[in-house]
């Protein structure tokens, strides 16, 4: 954005130029002289706002990966392709490190349910133990049977692995309705995406050409001055093509930030 408007103040150079010199021959007048050089305060001042903007998105940058920073930018990564297919969307966001999270917990909850369960089935024990003593005693051989009586069952062990379960029905709920809208959330985003796609080369095809051909004609009738043509008119032209430039620009940086949002779901080297 900050090359396109230093371009912008270029031809406004131009055109504080060509309306001043005709203002000298007296085909022109001052208040074109003077619109021309609003138009080039303008850019300015929109110079000056992007600095401001570069400088700061340089700062944030810093914290992240330091002194390289403030070296030049390399190529743009192709942004019109994301690794994610709708068909399958909820399987591969179960990669992703929130849901893996839950499903983590769900985990760790049947466990404790399987434990409760194993609780409430008797823990029979059979020790069998031979002991060779001394000459003034014989030999033994002693069995020993331990089983545990379950007291009050109903009461304490079924309550306590209903209660297992129900966190465990909790937790899949909880998992299941995160994972819905964590693929509604995608799937917004992954819709958005392609219809700024589509959006973008609209004005590469046409909006972004139609706008320079209006520039081009209003600022030959300016030069000709054969059909009444004016600066005004140039200028308004010049500020539509500008603010055209400008939108897919802002069009085309949403696009990529979508598509790295896209792009960065899953964990690397996940299916």
């Amino acid at each position: 954005m900050l090359d396109l408007f230093k371009r912008q103040r270029g031809q406004a150079d131009l055109q504080i130029e060509a309306a001043s010199a005709a203002y000298r021959g007296g085909r022109g007048a001052q208040v074109d002289v003077l619109a021309s050089r609003q138009a080039l305060a303008q850019i300015e001042d929109r110079i000056a706002q992007t600095e401001r903007r570069l400088s700061v998105a340089i700062t944030q940058l810093t914290r992240w990966v330091g002194a390289a920073a403030t070296q030049p930018l390399g190529a743009l990564p192709a942004i019109d392709a994301v690794p994610l297919n709708t068909a399958d969307l909820h399987a591969q966001l179960a990669q992703h490190p929130r849901i893996a999270t839950l499903v983590q917990q769900e985990a760790m909850a049947q466990a404790e349910a399987d434990i409760a369960l194993a609780n409430q089935q008797s823990d029979w024990t059979v020790e069998l133990m031979a002991s060779q003593r001394g000459s003034a005693y014989s030999s033994m051989v002693s069995i020993n049977l331990s089983l545990p009586i379950q007291w009050d069952r109903p009461m304490r062990q079924n309550r306590e692995l209903a209660a297992r379960l129900s966190t465990v029905a909790q937790l899949r709920a909880e998992r299941e309705d995160a994972l819905r809208a964590y693929a509604a959330e995608v799937q917004a985003m992954q819709q958005e995406w392609r219809s700024n796609r589509e959006r973008l080369q609209r004005y590469e095809v046409s909006i972004l050409a139609l706008a320079a051909q209006r520039t081009g004609a209003t600022l030959a009738a300016y030069r000709g001055s054969a059909m009444g043509g004016s600066l005004s008119a140039v200028l308004e032209a010049s500020a539509a093509e500008l603010e055209a430039a400008m939108e897919r620009l802002r069009l085309e940086m949403e696009t990529a930030q979508l598509w790295a949002q896209l792009n960065t779901l899953t964990p690397v080297g996940a299916p």
